[in-house]
Order: C-alpha cells, then structure tokens, then sequence
C-alpha cells in the first residue's frame, strides 16, 4: 500500500514540474525580442479577441506535445530524473520557439502579428500559426527522441528537419490553386485551412524520412533527402487519384472576388484541399515508409 502511495507522489510531483516547466517556458518567452512578447508576458482575456485567443491557445497546445515526448528515468533516482527532465525540456523549448520564429518568417513574411491578429483579428493567420506550431512540435518531439540524449545529434537534427520544413513549406504555392497572399490580405479562412492541412501533412512526410537509425550523420541526411524525393514523386499519384475517384470539380467562379457567393467558394475549395493535402502526404509518408522488401530486394 505504502509503494502505490509513493508512486502517487512522485507522479503528482512530476506533474507540478512539468507545470514549472511550462511557466518557464512563457516566462522566457516574455523576454524575448518578439512580437508576441507582449502577449506572453500579460494575462490573456479569451473573449476580447477569439483570434489572439487561438493565436496564443496554440502555443500551450505545441508545448504540452513536446512535454508528451519527454520522459522521467527513476533509475538514479528522482533528483536526477527532474534533472534530465528539465535540461531536456530546456532544449526543447529553446528550439520549440526558434523554429516557429523562422517558419513564421518564411510563410508570413508580408504579414505582421499586429496588424493581423490585434488589428484585424484575423483567423486566417491564427489558423496558420496553428499549423506551423503542430508541425514544430511534432517534429522536435520526434528528433528528441532520435537523437538520445546527444546535443549534438540533435543540433544536427533539427536544422536538418528545419530546412526540410522551410523548404518543403514553399511548395504549397506550388500545389494549390489559392492565391496565398491574395486570400491572406482578404482573411479568408479557406486559405487558412487548405495550408492547415498541407503543413501537417508535410509534418507526416518529414517525420517518416527522419524515422531511421543514425548511424551516421552524413549518410542519415542523404536517406532522409532520398526519402523527400520519393515522397515527391509519389504524391501526385494520390492528388490526381483522389481527385478522380472522388469526382471533385473544382469550378472556380467567375464573380467578384469580394462578393460574398465568391468568398463561399473559396471557403470550400480551401476545405477541399487541405483534406487532400492531408491525405494524400499522409499516405505517401506511410507508402515510403511502410513497406518491408525482406528478402524480395535483398
């Protein structure tokens, strides 16, 4: 009885650590030269703008995604458990807040935090930044795990997934037939949503590229790249295939852009696309990486 006791206080007292953590976590934040930084450093009225609400809401979801890759090792005892814990949570932190700070910068380079989200209380940035915060903790929640406990494999790790994510995040102008810029000035959220669906399934591409041994950093960065063309290659397969069998008609109309009927059906071809974005990159990640030759391709 006494053991399940312990256990139960140790669990509690991890938890509150884990709270710690995640007030640090705002607290640097706070302190940094971005232009959130007002946002982290004062309390946050969720009614007064439900877009900064979603803006700010998406940070705790990326932090408590890292935090649920990180784990405690008794093994030396709780001290040094909470210790590990908290270099860990450190790190991941510290890239967790880099990475969407670059990202941000490669997407929403012609848009500013306070003109959209404060000014304009635009959901269609705060969708976007939603995406990019999933996508990034997803990623270093993944590498942390890869790099086991060496500092360095991780620094190479997370530039490797950096420049694959920035990189792959400039093919949605590429895919889609929605005008980024265009429909971001205008606040549509079908914009908003068919990238949601692009950047998380490129997140499922990236993430099974990464998903193999690092034996060696030279070879593990040329498998990864390997494994990015294949997915590239495979991928219109699924987005023609989808759409044939699916019989989408994807009629853009011919009114003003402005008029409401207009924005209607922006709103639904964005819906369209993010679900066959999602899709298909979740399939192509799962193609290249599920496949066992065994002894067919020796």
């Amino acid at each position: 009885m006494n053991e399940v006791f312990d256990k139960i206080i140790i669990i509690v007292s991890f938890a509150v650590f884990v709270c710690f953590m995640a007030y640090l976590y705002r607290w640097i934040h706070s302190k940094l030269p971005f232009p959130t930084k007002k946002q982290m450093a004062t309390p946050l009225p969720p009614e007064e703008n439900p877009a900064n609400t979603l803006h700010f809401c998406s940070k705790i979801i990326g932090i408590g995604l890292i935090f649920s890759g990180l784990y405690f090792n008794l093994t030396d005892g709780i001290s040094f458990a909470l210790f590990d814990f908290f270099i860990h949570a450190s790190l991941a932190c510290f890239f967790y807040v880099i990475s969407i700070y670059i990202i941000d910068g490669i997407v929403l380079y012609n848009f500013e935090y306070k003109d959209e989200i404060l000014k304009k209380q635009s959901f269609a940035y705060a969708i976007i930044y939603l995406g990019h915060t999933l996508a990034v903790a997803y990623l270093i929640k993944v590498i942390m795990v890869i790099a086991d406990d060496s500092i360095l494999q991780l620094l190479f790790l997370w530039a490797l997934t950096m420049v694959f994510l920035g990189g792959g995040s400039r093919f949605f102008h590429v895919l889609s037939k929605i005008s980024f810029n265009k429909f971001m000035s205008q606040m549509n959220l079908g914009v908003a949503l068919s990238y949601l669906g692009f950047i998380l399934g490129l997140t499922m591409i990236i993430t099974t590229s990464l998903s193999r041994p690092l034996e060696g950093i030279e070879s593990f960065a040329i498998e990864a790249f390997m494994s990015i063309i294949l997915s590239l290659i495979i991928l219109p397969i699924f987005t023609k295939g989808f759409t044939l069998i699916f019989r989408i008609d994807h009629t853009w109309t011919n009114e003003d852009e402005t008029s409401e009927r207009a924005t209607v059906a922006h709103l639904g071809h964005g819906i369209y696309e993010g679900a066959l974005f999602f899709t298909s990159f979740y399939l192509t990640g799962s193609i290249t990486g599920h496949i066992n030759f065994g002894p067919f391709y020796p």
